[in-house]
């Protein structure tokens, strides 16, 4: 079998569709969510197959892809403020078809996010420097796709003191900023917006599971509530009397 060419390692970076998780426990009601941006790291090494005992003629896709993950986590806290928040994670690796054979190409998936632009592009250009860098270093080329998504949630500090003052007590609960993933923020960019979230734990009746989880349920009754909300804080602005 002949020595292969160099590998090919594919970089897409792309949003994950991603829902706003539900409230603590108590059926209360969190305000001034602000969630991160959110991407997404796709690399794809490709080569020629070899078996294990060719190895040394070609290049291993898997062990690129490897280090690929190990350098991108390495990103927070070398490179970004320490005092920002910021995520970089692969969650998703697929490589090899037979266990004797040299890895003809590896798939990796993330996200990566934060909550000011300055953050988010060290980032990005990190992920591409590093992937570039070791895809060169394991015998590789790369390319890559990035495509900026949603931005971050920024709450309309009025809009926010109107559903503080209206609600009060222990009923509402301040959230600190949240990694979560929101095209709520699309909105925002257009016009002053708020984000908050509908509590709905409860755990006499069981419903103490997050929203992703095939166990979530909730009380139908919060509804109201959040309607009510709604209508209180349009009465407040003076979209109707």
């Amino acid at each position: 079998m002949e020595a292969p060419d160099n590998l090919e390692i594919i970089v897409i970076i792309m949003p994950p569709i991603i829902a706003p998780i539900h409230s603590p426990s108590q059926e209360r009601l969190p305000a001034r969510s602000t969630n991160g941006t959110a991407r997404g790291i796709r690399s794809e090494n490709r080569r020629k197959e070899l078996s294990w005992g060719n190895a040394h003629k070609g290049n291993d896709a898997l062990i690129a892809a490897s280090n690929v993950i190990l350098a991108l986590n390495t990103i927070v806290g070398r490179f970004t403020d320490p005092l920002e928040p910021a995520v970089v994670t692969v969650g998703k690796m697929v490589s090899g078809e037979r266990m004797n054979v040299i890895a003809g190409e590896a798939l990796l998936q993330g996200t990566m996010r934060a909550f000011n632009d300055t953050t988010y592009n060290t980032l990005k250009n990190r992920v591409i420097k590093m992937a570039e860098s070791i895809s060169v270093a394991y015998g590789c080329s790369c390319r890559y796709e990035i495509r900026d998504m949603y931005p971050a949630v920024h709450n309309d500090e009025r809009l926010y003191k109107i559903l503080a003052e209206d609600i009060g007590g222990e009923d509402f609960v301040y959230m600190n900023p949240l990694m979560l993933a929101e095209d709520f923020s699309y909105y925002q960019q257009r016009i002053p917006g708020l984000f908050f979230m509908l509590g709905a734990g409860n755990k006499a009746k069981g419903y103490i599971h997050p929203l992703h989880s095939n166990m979530f349920n909730f009380n139908d009754e919060i509804l109201i509530t959040g309607v009510q909300l709604f209508y209180n804080l349009l009465r407040r602005c003076k979209q109707f009397q």
